[in-house]
């Protein structure tokens, strides 16, 4: 087992920097913050496209804009577990300090610049280089933080407040990935004419609905908290049932589809139907994959295997 997940570092910076800093990482012996049951994993940012910025405030705010108005809370500051942490690996670390340097601008990137608290408890998580929150991103983006929240009740109530946010989101679209802060209508594109303000983007992908559901079930396991499994956490799941059990039935039960006429690889085949499926075998259809581009096969296997243990939580 390992400890963490790099998630939030900007391409720019070189996949393969990442990479060697992980791999030298993962021989720096036994970690004093260890948490049993639970598997570290090291994940690359995916880019998402790249956006004029001028286009990205017509629609909403670019990044910088994002982080400085709005009148919410920001978590720009580092706790003091984290700051204990970074320095106990800067010991590690010593004799290369280039190193230790990548490894806390990949650490601290998204409590920095990403995350934004609101006076309800929620949490919003923007996703990079784009100022809506995606369902899988976002809970990998805080996945890090897991290990400290058990004894950092700031970093804890952060990670509650995005669990709760993201069940509210599922309850305004579950076939929905991205979401906006507010619901201004903001949009990657406009794919559907009936589609909720509070949606950014509705791709259909199986993870997406996994994401919280395992955020929220690491949650309770590394600090023994429950707050998060709510009224509207009840209700989300519900929701979420109701996706994956027609979808087991795509061809005769649902009634989903997805067109994008600006790129080939981001709609479904058959007038946004998807590609043929026999129902009834017992998986679950998805329209996109992770990358969130569309699928070839609507049976994709490493997320029903997801789903299968998420839906074992419950």
């Amino acid at each position: 087992f390992l400890s963490s997940l790099i998630y939030m570092i900007p391409v720019s910076k070189g996949q393969k920097a990442v990479r060697a800093c992980t791999i030298r990482l993962l021989n720096l012996g036994h970690a004093k913050y260890e948490v049993q049951n639970i598997q570290w994993m090291f994940v690359l940012h995916r880019p998402k496209r790249s956006v004029d910025s001028s286009d990205l405030r017509s629609k909403s705010a670019d990044f910088e804009y994002f982080m400085i108005l709005g009148g919410k809370q920001t978590m720009s500051e580092r706790t003091h577990e984290m700051n204990v942490f970074l320095q106990e690996i800067k010991e590690k670390l010593k004799d290369e300090p280039k190193l230790y340097s990548l490894f806390e601008t990949c650490f601290t990137n998204t409590l920095e610049r990403t995350i934004r608290r609101y006076e309800d408890g929620t949490s919003f998580v923007i996703t990079g280089d784009i100022p809506a929150m995606w369902l899988r991103d976002s809970a990998a983006q805080v996945r890090p933080y897991l290990y400290l929240a058990a004894r950092d009740s700031e970093l804890a109530d952060m990670i509650e407040g995005l669990v709760k946010r993201q069940f509210a989101c599922i309850l305004i679209d579950p076939y929905a990935n991205a979401f906006n802060e507010k619901p201004d209508g903001s949009c990657w594109e406009k794919d559907f004419e009936d589609q909720d303000p509070g949606v950014w983007e509705r791709k259909y992908e199986i993870d997406s609905l996994c994401y919280p559901i395992q955020l929220a079930y690491f949650l309770w396991k590394l600090t023994g908290r429950t707050a998060h499994f709510d009224e509207t956490f009840r209700k989300g799941v519900d929701a979420i049932l109701k996706v994956f059990r027609p979808e087991q039935y795509h061809e005769e039960k649902s009634s989903y589809h997805f067109t994008r006429h600006s790129l080939y690889s981001e709609s479904l085949s058959r007038g946004g139907k998807g590609a043929l499926v026999n129902d009834g075998c017992g998986l679950i259809w998805s329209g996109f994959r992770p990358s969130d581009d569309a699928c070839d096969l609507g049976y994709l296997i490493p997320s029903n295997m997801f789903a299968s243990v998420v839906l074992g939580y419950l």
